[in-house]
């Protein structure tokens, strides 16, 4: 069953700077976001990017928002060690 739709951006934003995550639906995919040092990360099946605070609001501003709730029997991934993944990556050369 989906979550109710937040009924503000304002409210999205409330959400975000509460260390929250949000989402939205393009047809039958999750697009997910999260604020993290002054960034808002997003991540989708396909794509993993960051954009300006201000870039968020000019881009995202007019969408359907959801709170996220995560399932306690799914696994979690930790988005710092993720993060500290990809970074020793590519300074390996891959």
């Amino acid at each position: 069953m989906e979550n109710e739709a937040i009924a503000t951006f304002d409210q999205v934003w409330d959400y975000l700077q509460r260390q929250e995550i949000v989402y939205i639906r393009v047809k039958s995919e999750k697009t997910y976001f999260f604020r993290k040092d002054g960034h808002i990360y997003v991540r989708a099946v396909r794509s993993s990017y960051s954009l300006s605070e201000q870039q968020f609001i000019e881009l995202f501003a007019d969408q359907a928002f959801y709170l996220y709730k995560p399932d306690p029997t799914e696994i979690r991934v930790d988005l710092d060690k993720d993060d500290e993944y990809y970074a020793w990556k590519s300074k390996a050369g891959h």
